[in-house]
């Protein structure tokens, strides 16, 4: 927190009085002490030497680089953490993504920290967190300083819905997130890293929903245009990345996973957003990966209703294991884009199949005797041709019958059954590719009778 008066910075759980040193509140004996002095517990002997109070961070409060004001923590992860800063010649509020002490000892990883900035300017699409600075603490451990976002992450989305998302905002948050993806594909980039836990959802009031998506984390993103690079992201990818929505090749841990490998994630994640499940659950990290590999995913028409087929055909060619089958991100992209456009169609057309209730015609008023005998004359002349089509229905019925008893009853009848000696072959498997161009197809008809 920050004191009104003097701007100094102090423990959200402790007292501060300007120009005296701050104190905290020991959680297990109550007792007061400096802020960052050494506290001997009686109550617990784990605590007997702690420095800093629970939950502080030794970074709140400080200044790196001599203009980022460090406010908050904002989360960690198993390779650094991110706080909430204030660069104070503009009084502009940052992200800053600071590296491990126990990382930043590997030069790899190192090295790898920094290619993020590298490859986020690379791409330079709104999609992608903006990143505009780098450095090193004293403790020799880097840091980049990013756009600070306000909103919530896909994960937080999904777990609010507590199930499946609508199908028309599916549609939008993924088309958002294949257009980030297919800018980082056209500049030799892949993600390798999709989850929920790296989409951002922040309001953007120049976008058609209010809403945009922001790729976060491109730690271990692959360069396709560099050998060397390519190496490094390899070796260190063999051990990370998310199981729940690897692609097949990435579990293999293959030296030469291409940028398909994003159009497997991002078929995970679409399939969570609209069932509320992952395509798989394991127990362990070798049993989700197995599952990658061998096993095909439940359908989605059976864990979700109302989505249009189309995008169920969608989903299943951007989870193919082969992924010289799967789509490329561009052709993600176009049939998403598509969909979005046929969507109020299809909700259309749905809605018309649907049955409706009719009201009842009401009798009209006899005005005369010859009215009601030419009504009467009407009713026996359709009642007539009703029981004619009856008796040809009923007819029907019966030779139908007649023909199908020696089948389903032959071996009463003394008839023997003979068995089939014709091979029956699979069905083809339909190449994703017509998928798209149908789409492809149907989206330009829709705009040039639009145009018309």
């Amino acid at each position: 927190m920050r004191c009104q008066s003097c701007g100094q910075y102090y423990p959200e759980n402790g007292q501060h009085t300007c120009g005296t040193p701050d104190t905290v509140k020991c959680p297990s004996c109550e007792a007061i002490y400096v802020f960052g002095a050494a506290h001997a517990c009686p109550n617990s002997s784990l605590l007997s030497t702690l420095p800093l109070p629970p939950n502080v961070d030794p970074l709140v409060g400080t200044q790196i680089g001599g203009r980022y004001q460090i406010l908050a923590k904002l989360g960690h992860g198993g390779m650094g953490a991110v706080y909430e800063a204030l660069q104070d010649s503009i009084e502009r509020r940052v992200a800053i993504k600071v590296l491990l002490p126990s990382m930043a000892q590997d030069g790899e990883i190192s090295k790898r920290f920094i290619n993020e900035a590298r490859a986020v300017n690379r791409v330079n699409h709104p999609g992608l967190v903006q990143i505009s600075d780098f450095g090193q603490l004293d403790s020799g451990a880097p840091y980049i300083v990013m756009e600070f976002l306000k909103g919530e992450t896909l994960r937080q989305r999904i777990a609010r819905f507590g199930g499946g998302l609508p199908t028309v905002e599916v549609i939008e948050l993924g088309s958002q997130i294949a257009e980030s993806l297919a800018a980082a594909h056209n500049m030799g980039i892949i993600h390798r890293d999709l989850k929920p836990e790296n989409v951002m959802i922040v309001a953007d009031p120049h976008m058609p929903h209010g809403e945009r998506t922001k790729l976060l984390d491109f730690g271990i993103a692959k360069f396709t245009a560099s050998a060397e690079q390519s190496n490094l992201r390899t070796q260190i990818s063999a051990v990370m990345g998310s199981p729940s929505y690897m692609s097949p090749e990435q579990c293999r841990g293959a030296a030469q996973v291409d940028d398909r490998t994003d159009v497997y994630s991002l078929g995970c994640m679409m399939y969570e957003m609209l069932s509320g499940k992952p395509p798989f659950i394991g127990d362990s990290m070798a049993d989700l990966m197995a599952r990658h590999q061998i096993e095909a995913p439940v359908p989605l028409a059976k864990r979700t209703a109302g989505v249009p087929p189309p995008l169920l055909t969608l989903v299943d060619s951007m989870l193919i294991k082969d992924r010289a089958v799967r789509p490329a991100m561009s052709q993600v992209l176009e049939g998403l884009e598509t969909l979005r456009e046929l969507l109020p169609q299809i909700a259309q057309r749905r809605s018309a199949r649907m049955p409706t209730l009719r009201p009842p015609v009401e009798a009209a008023p006899i005005r005369n005797i010859s009215t009601l005998g030419e009504s009467v004359g009407q009713g026996l002349r359709h009642l007539q041709q009703n029981r004619r089509s009856w008796t040809i229905t009923i007819l029907a019925a019966l030779i139908t019958l007649a023909l199908l008893t020696p089948l389903m009853f032959g071996s009463r009848l003394g008839f023997q059954r003979t068995r089939s000696t014709v091979d029956v072959k699979p069905v083809p498997v339909i190449n994703p590719v017509f998928l798209f161009d149908e789409l492809s197809q149907a989206r330009h008809l829709v705009r040039d009778r639009g145009a018309t």
